[in-house]
């Protein structure tokens, strides 16, 4: 089925409110020793580890705001059992690190910006591409299935996370998969319920 995440839920408060069949997008700084969860510079926010007191969900996205933070944030997860992961807006230099050391539970983007060819490029390849836009303008399904061709699970940022209306997008996001001819794996969202679709053809399996 597919993978919606909750967008931004920093607050332990807020973790218990969504409901465990969902995953969340989470921001990590450093505070001193801690990390903390927290999405502007110079903040701080609730300490990582009590966040992680309360998780039970099915994936977190961990929107990494400083460089170098891999290491413990691996460690973290892993004492505590937790599998379904990837990492998110890592730095270039930093994300071929993370994958050359063989760790491929991370994102990296296509947008207007950020190309197919430079995913591709990547060895090993993420497990993920973080499928954006900046402008209303989301890629051709040629490219969307050339991805999945090549192994990679795609997950789309919901347009209001953006600033645009998710009414007026959505359709034509859900067309793109279904001309591509294939399922959407994942979504991030602010509105889960918008995207609970599983009568949809688009839907994963």
């Amino acid at each position: 089925m597919t993978l919606i995440c909750a967008h931004r839920v920093n607050e332990p408060d807020a973790l218990r409110e969504v409901p465990t069949d969902l995953g969340v997008e989470i921001d990590l700084h450093a505070d001193g020793d801690r990390l903390v969860l927290v999405h502007d510079a110079f903040s701080t926010g609730p300490d990582f580890e009590t966040w992680l007191a309360g998780y039970r969900h099915r994936f977190i996205v961990l929107n990494t705001k400083e460089e170098g933070l891999e290491q413990r944030i691996t460690a973290m997860l892993t004492e505590r059992g937790i599998t379904e992961w990837a990492f998110l807006d890592q730095s270039f230099p930093f994300l071929v690190r993370s994958l050359r050391s063989g760790e491929t539970r991370t994102m990296v983007r296509l947008s207007e910006y950020e190309s197919v060819a430079t995913a591709m490029a990547l060895t090993p390849r993420p497990d993920w591409v973080w499928v954006d836009s900046f402008t209303g303008s989301w890629p051709p399904a040629e490219e969307l299935r050339t991805l999945a061709d090549h192994g990679f699970r795609l997950m789309v940022v919901s347009p209001e996370l953006q600033g645009r209306p998710l009414d007026d997008e959505m359709p034509a996001i859900t067309q793109r998969f279904l001309d591509a001819g294939i399922r959407l794996d994942g979504v991030c969202t602010k509105q889960p319920a918008r995207w609970h679709r599983p009568e949809a053809p688009w839907w994963g399996p």
